[in-house]
């Protein structure tokens, strides 16, 4: 008997669907997580805009959706976001253009603005700051309705802020505060207002940006914007630190630390979300840059040393707990680097800059110390 073939194209599509593992009679199952629930919404996605993600006879806001895990995701599109929450923009890059060349996938209203939003976040994340203008405008450009259109506004005026073209940041943020208001997202205007607050910190106006960070604090009084308000009071420290008042951005620090540890530990024994503990993380990475800062203007011997030790209990607080943050991590690691350099630990300081290259190769962090083999500032 000859022996039958199938086209490769076909072995292909029924692979990603065996490794899919969601699909059932045809049927496509898609997994959304949405806030203040442990277990995903199961359910089949019937469309996707700003105004809501279509499951069913429901439709969820944008703004209560945490993830969503889509059942007919290319294999391509699966692995670009485990490099891309690893920190490996470059292959993540190359796996979302994969995945955005794939001729078998039907619902592609959710993948290409999905796959060009994160390709945008890519180009942020390495630094890469045209492509990355390109990307977020290319994004608002081909997909004006998109569900990302928010995050890829908030995108653009970072990479403006990143780049220190502040005025233009702030034009994106006041444009994502007037959409989010006509949309009634008042989380989105509250991120909006805190990015601004960053923008006006940055562009010498500290008091303006002060003001911006309270309307935040009094807005999320009660705890329904309790993050937001926890990340609008850690920017709080910075802009102290900014106006030199150190002692008060550490107490803040501190004081806010203290605030979210049972909250914490909690998500710990829970084992399922990480908002709170991202914040910790980088509340304790602001306190090891503020000790920093103290260090450098200590005159006594004595007390730099014990600020360069208070340095690297925060920093080291995150490079021991939170490996699965990489952002975080990668920020760790140099900083913790930096205070062993300084506490004449070298071996050390070597030790955290090579695990800094090897796990995290497209950060900011990595090519800063890659040049020389040392940390900036060194």
């Amino acid at each position: 008997m000859k022996r039958r073939t199938f086209p490769r194209a076909v072995w292909l599509a029924a692979a990603g669907l065996l490794l899919a593992g969601w699909v059932h009679g045809g049927q496509i199952t898609d997994r959304i997580w949405l806030k203040g629930r442990k277990e995903p919404h199961l359910g089949q996605i019937s469309g996707e805009s700003i105004d809501g993600v279509k499951v069913g006879l429901a439709t969820f806001s944008i703004t209560g959706i945490v993830r969503i895990q889509y059942g007919d995701a290319p294999f391509a599109f699966r692995e670009a976001e485990q490099h891309r929450e690893q920190g490996r923009y470059e292959e993540a890059t190359r796996l979302y253009e994969t995945a955005l060349r794939d001729k078998l996938m039907q619902r592609r209203w959710w993948l290409d603005p999905n796959c060009k939003y994160k390709i945008a976040l890519c180009h942020l994340g390495q630094d890469e700051y045209d492509d990355a203008v390109k990307a977020f405008q290319k994004v608002l450009g081909e997909h004006k309705d998109s569900r990302w259109t928010p995050d890829a506004i908030l995108g653009l005026g970072e990479v403006y802020f990143e780049q220190k073209k502040y005025n233009n940041a702030i034009q994106q943020f006041d444009a994502l505060a007037k959409l989010a208001a006509a949309k009634n997202f008042e989380e989105w205007q509250l991120r909006a207002t805190l990015w601004k607050a960053k923008a006006l910190r940055a562009n010498k106006n500290p008091d303006d940006a002060l003001r911006l960070i309270q309307q935040i604090v009094d807005t999320g009084q009660g705890g329904k914007y309790g993050d937001i308000v926890i990340a609008a009071r850690t920017e709080q420290a910075v802009i102290l630190m900014a106006k030199g008042q150190n002692n008060k951005a550490v107490d803040l620090l501190q004081k806010l630390i203290q605030e979210i540890a049972p909250s914490v530990a909690q998500e710990i024994g829970d084992g399922s979300e990480t908002r709170n503990q991202r914040i910790e993380a980088t509340c304790f990475n602001t306190l090891g840059r503020c000790y920093l800062q103290m260090a450098s203007k200590a005159g006594d011997a004595k007390k730099k040393e014990s600020l360069h030790y208070e340095a690297l209990l925060s920093f080291l607080w995150n490079v021991v707990l939170y490996q699965r943050l990489p952002a975080v991590h990668a920020e760790a690691l140099f900083y913790a680097a930096q205070c062993f350099e300084k506490l004449n630990q070298r071996t050390r300081a070597t030790e955290l800059r090579n695990e800094l290259v090897q796990r995290y190769p497209d950060s900011t962090f990595a090519r800063q110390v890659r040049p020389e083999g040392r940390g900036a500032g060194n």
